[in-house]
């Protein structure tokens, strides 16, 4: 599979930090899934998202944000014909029981890599991602409908494990002894496996995990939600679920459209114990950084700003003034007019420079300042030459200086403030900060620079630069000035990785160290939207490693973020990292910047201007299919109650195109009658692929009406109205 630097950015989703290489470790387990799903077609077998990944499939259309690996499940029959006949690419291994003699889980794990490797071929498939990922495979077993039948189980197996346990608890003697025992408990875990696949099709209405179940007996299914397979949008794919998605989501998760975030870490991300080894063999990790006592030391603030050169010459051009006098009057014409030529040329090369990098009305009459001393310098370089007197053209030489001086002093008590931009989709929040701190009166200028996305080998490769995206009227300074005479006293950036981030990277003049010399105040600025954590959170804790806990962070004068929860987690979290004895360094430096809440432009309006409010109603195929008539009959009444609001609502309706095929598979009636109520529902609203929504479009709606899934999960977090549609009744959902 192909996956663009886009898709591999590090970024927040639904409130939480997303890292560059977690995305890579999705990528690497998306490529896996490919290989296995090319398999079970070519070996007519079914299989099944399960756990996290189908909650993902229907409620993010893809991974879980807060979640690192990808679950599948087969039916027994499938689930041994893939384990003992299907043929994978080379480059993976089937850990199980019958392939691992101390293997003890009854499912199948398909790893890609028995060890970290940065071989080439590798690196190049699985998306830059050097450790070992795995897919699990879980086996589902009919489950008796006589109880008798499973008590029966249920004591046989009970009664083989504590076989085993009394085997491995038992002493080994020599080495042929152990590998005895590895064999009769390898064994009896295989009778454990028969007895569990012991019932059949014919004599079972419900399907099970059986290791779950164990633990477990209220963890059952009706058979029949796997009977017919759909797949729906997956990340950059799709992916196969049971048809009746809502009815075992809702069986598992309850109200499972609304995000519930796990706390625990269970070592998250899954490797975490491969990065400690390679930690431990190379002395680094990839995506990581290792903090060092110098990012606590600041570079010298070594540029100046445009107005300080001007500032710097008025007291020389004042002592030139004076001297040209005396040296006409001592008859030393060529010292003079080596003098005033060098005044010019200062002059000139500052012109250009506030005229080039500044701007407002003060620059503009400093600049044409400039061009008058320029002149009337230049006249008395004419005088001196024709040994004309020269006192009065110097004394209004001079009170051109001291207008200089004036207007220059006052220039220079406004802040020179540089916004550092990479990426044209940060202007929102950027732009925000842009307005403020014109407001205040100061010399802003917005400094687009390229970016390099890196390749598989963590290379830089293509440039890529956005600055011509930005909004027209702008003051943009251009990234190759001269910054030795271009420095400034606040520089804002966004950008807190350097050159540690696998996905991208910036040329080293940007990156934050250097950015100290250039800037007097140097300040990054968390404009990611993650959601308010405690101590709890380890996930959200550990997320921190990939985003906080880097040099453009350690470098930075004042760190901006936009809750007090953050500045007290970010505090913690730092001084955790540097020391402890940096805490008093991140409470002075950690400060709380409240993001104005920008108005979508799609949603925008006047204010006193009436608008329609937008409703969004999605209709899942999903649905449709396990429901049939009587759904059908549900999406008809709902056509009837709003095509008679339609003078108050605009309503748009959406559904999942991709599902149309497999209702078609397994009921061409309902397929039918479903096509014709879109083209019903197409004479009244506008119906569309959700799949084409973004979340930015998403905004601009007011409330959300129809099934469990993506868009109605999106609106909960924007704190929209919504309410869930069933074929029975309503529910509405509060955040």
């Amino acid at each position: 599979m192909e996956f663009d630097y886009k898709w591999l950015e590090g970024e927040a989703r639904d409130g939480f930090y997303v890292s560059s290489m977690m995305k890579r470790a999705w990528a690497a387990q998306l490529e896996m899934l490919q290989d296995i799903d090319e398999a079970c077609q070519q070996n007519n077998i079914r299989y099944f998202a399960d756990w996290g990944t189908l909650l993902g499939a229907v409620r993010h259309r893809g991974f879980i944000p807060w979640d690192d690996d990808l679950d599948i499940c087969m039916l027994r029959d499938d689930f041994d014909r893939f384990r003992d006949h299907v043929q994978l690419p080379s480059c993976y291994s089937m850990n199980n029981m019958h392939t691992e003699s101390e293997y003890e889980d009854f499912l199948n794990r398909i790893v890609n890599a028995r060890e970290i490797t940065m071989e080439d071929e590798h690196l190049k498939k699985f998306s830059g991602f050097p450790y070992v990922a795995g897919i699990d495979i879980f086996p589902l077993d009919y489950l008796p409908r006589d109880e008798q039948r499973q008590n029966g189980i249920r004591e046989e197996v009970l009664r083989l494990t504590e076989t085993i346990h009394t085997i491995q608890s038992g002493p080994a003697y020599s080495i042929a002894d152990e590998e005895n025992r590895k064999w009769q408990v390898n064994r009896l875990y295989k009778e454990i496996e028969k007895v569990y696949a012991s019932c059949k099709d014919e004599d079972a209405d419900e399907l099970t995990i059986m290791a779950i179940w164990m633990k477990n007996p209220d963890y059952r299914m009706e058979k029949n939600v796997y009977e017919k397979m759909i797949r729906i949008p997956f990340e950059q794919t799709t992916i196969c679920v049971p048809a009746d998605y809502d009815y075992l989501l809702s069986k598992k998760f309850g109200m499972y459209v609304k995000s519930v975030r796990e706390w625990d870490s269970h070592n998250f991300p899954f490797y975490t114990p491969q990065e400690e080894v390679m930690q431990n063999a190379w002395g680094y990790a990839l995506g990581i950084y290792q903090f060092q006592e110098a990012d606590l030391i600041r570079n010298s603030y070594e540029s100046k700003r445009p107005v300080d050169y001007v500032m710097d010459m008025i007291p020389l051009w004042k002592a030139v003034l004076k001297q040209v006098v005396k040296l006409q009057k001592g008859s030393d014409v060529e010292t003079a007019l080596q003098l005033l030529e060098k005044c010019q040329e200062m002059a000139i090369a500052s012109g250009n420079n506030l005229d080039e990098n500044s701007w407002g009305k003060q620059s503009e009459e400093l600049v044409h300042l400039l061009e008058t001393f320029c002149e009337v310098v230049f006249q008395i370089h004419e005088q001196v030459i024709h040994n004309a007197e020269v006192s009065e053209t110097v004394t209004y030489c001079q009170k051109c200086v001291d207008r200089l001086s004036i207007v220059a002093a006052e220039f220079a008590q406004k802040k020179r403030v540089g916004i550092v931009i990479d990426r044209v989709a940060n202007w929102k929040k950027l732009k925000v900060i842009y307005k403020e701190v014109l407001e205040q009166g100061h010399d802003v200028y917005v400094i687009p620079i390229p970016f390099y996305e890196k390749n598989y080998k963590g290379e830089a490769a293509a440039m890529h630069f956005e600055g011509k995206l930005l909004p027209e009227g702008l003051h943009i300074l251009d990234y190759n000035a001269n910054y030795g005479i271009n420095g400034f006293d606040v520089l804002i950036y966004t950008n807190p990785f350097d050159d540690v981030d696998l996905n991208t990277t910036v040329h080293p003049f940007f990156y934050s160290a250097h950015l100290q010399k250039i800037g007097k105040k140097i300040i990054f600025a968390d404009i990611l939207q993650l959601d308010d954590f405690d101590e709890q959170d380890k996930r959200s804790q550990r997320m921190l490693d990939y985003y906080l806990k880097l040099p453009g962070v350690l470098h930075a004068d004042e760190i901006w973020v936009s809750t007090e929860n953050h500045r007290i987690q970010y505090k913690k979290a730092l001084a955790d990292f540097a020391g402890e004895e940096t805490e008093k360094r991140w409470d002075e430096r950690i400060k709380v910047h409240l993001w104005k809440k920008e108005c979508p432009e799609g949603n925008a309006h006047e204010e006193g201007v009436s608008r329609k409010k937008k409703l969004a109603c999605f209709i899942d195929c999903s649905n449709v299919l396990q429901h049939g008539a009587d759904k059908i009959r549900k999406l008809n009444e709902m056509v009837n109650i709003l095509k008679q609001n339609i003078e108050k609502l605009d309503i748009c309706l959406f559904y999942e195109r991709v599902c149309m095929d497999s209702i078609r598979t397994y009921d061409e009636n309902i397929f039918a009658e479903f096509e014709m109520w879109l083209e019903k529902a197409k004479t009244y609203f506008e119906v569309r692929d959700s799949v084409t929504m973004e979340r930015e479009e998403l905004e601009t709606f007011d409330a959300y009406y129809g099934d469990q899934g993506y868009l109605a999960n999106q609106m909960i977090r924007m704190k929209r109205p919504v309410m869930i549609q069933s074929v029975e009744m309503e529910t509405v959902l509060k955040d």
